[in-house]
């Protein structure tokens, strides 16, 4: 009976929603946007790096845009790979968001996956230069982290992800040392290569280059930074530890050169992670680079910090999330407050924009008291 109501409930929030037509579910919340609009494109190009095997790369953009009278993009397109139909992606958006295939009203989800996001497909590309933010190698990462990206894209950023065609398995899904290594040594080898063909645009800006991870890209976010100095900020998102990984074990921190890691890094975690283990500010960071910032957010967990474990349970306001997530409002909530403090972190080190720590202090006076913990390396 308390499974019905709650369905009705979710039925009617979304019905109300949709009276006005399929673009008017705020997948947003009340994050909003940035100035420019967003376009968004894919493209295929050959890694022939000597370090590692040649194949195919898929280069996903998310860019600010101008015109943007191309279609806008679905929930829909983010989560599909297969031209599945709309019965089938709501089974496959129930899995994602809750672990189960029928925990929500169907027609419900449907109308959800039908949602418009931020992004047109190839749309015009504004004729300015633009930092470039590539993400790290974690599977799934278009369908987990658009949301992000758009808003990234809407305030002035190329973000991009680079992956093999076809996709590699997880890393739980390799047998051996040898094949992870070599797994995440094509991952770091994926994003330089990405990298340099976007350098070929007239919209990027070649001298401002970061990267952001989520979840278990944090090793290669880590040795890409430090194999190649052209990237100048690193961010992390439950995803950056230095002593352990899935893919090195703990043979990571002997692969790390800590000389090369001269750059700031910010740390964004829940406080406790999904293994039951209280999080822990790494040994390194005091002496990791000045404008560093480790960030803790105490009610959130792992999943928090990704669309559609976070944002999309909080905007929908439900409690059926997986065990290593939440949901409503303080869900919704965390997930803004990390799109808007990535975004601070940035501007200030790759734009020389505003001050990070007094921006956060803005911040802060729309989310409740101690919802997140800042910590500098001199602290």
């Amino acid at each position: 009976m308390i499974k019905k109501i709650r369905d009705l409930i979710l039925l009617t929030f979304l019905v109300g929603h949709f009276n006005e037509g399929f673009s008017q579910i705020n997948l947003t919340g009340n994050l909003g946007s940035g100035p420019y609009e967003v376009g968004f494109r894919q493209t295929e190009i050959d890694n022939l790096s000597k370090k590692t095997e040649s194949r195919k790369v898929r280069v996903s953009i998310w860019y600010p845009a101008k015109n943007s009278g191309t279609r806008k993009l679905t929930l829909a397109d983010y989560l599909s790979t297969d031209d599945q139909t709309l019965s089938e992606l709501s089974k496959i958006l129930s899995v994602k968001i809750a672990g189960e295939e029928q925990l929500f009203p169907q027609d419900s989800l449907e109308m959800l996956l039908q949602a418009t996001a931020l992004a047109s497909s190839n749309a015009t590309e504004v004729e300015e230069k633009f930092p470039v933010v590539m993400w790290s190698g974690r599977n799934e990462t278009i369908q987990y982290q658009w949301l992000i990206s758009e808003y990234l894209a809407s305030n002035g950023y190329i973000v991009a992800y680079a992956e093999d065609v076809p996709a590699r398995p997880f890393p739980w899904q390799l047998s051996t040392p040898e094949e992870k290594e070599s797994a995440l040594g094509q991952q770091v080898s994926n994003m330089t290569e990405a990298l340099t063909y976007l350098w070929q645009h007239k919209n990027v800006d070649s001298t401002k280059s970061g990267i952001i991870s989520w979840s278990y890209a944090g090793e290669s976010a880590i040795l890409g930074q430090t194999r190649n100095p052209a990237f100048r900020a690193v961010v992390g998102l439950s995803s950056l530890g230095f002593s352990a990984g899935v893919f090195l074990g703990s043979e990571l921190e002997n692969k790390i050169d800590t000389e090369k890691m001269k750059v700031p890094y910010l740390m964004l975690f829940e406080k406790i992670a999904p293994n039951g283990r209280e999080r822990t500010i790494p040994g390194i960071f005091p002496s990791m680079h000045p404008d560093s910032r480790y960030v803790f957010f105490p009610q959130l967990t792992h999943g928090s910090f990704n669309t559609l474990e976070g944002m999309v349970p909080g905007v929908l306001g439900t409690s059926k999330v997986q065990s290593w997530s939440r949901g409503g409002e303080v869900a919704k909530t965390g997930f803004e407050t990390i799109c808007k403090v990535t975004l601070i972190f940035l501007d200030a080190t790759l734009k020389s924009k505003g001050d990070f720590d007094s921006s956060i202090e803005g911040v802060k006076t729309d989310i409740p008291e101690e919802f997140i913990i800042v910590s500098r390396p001199k602290d």
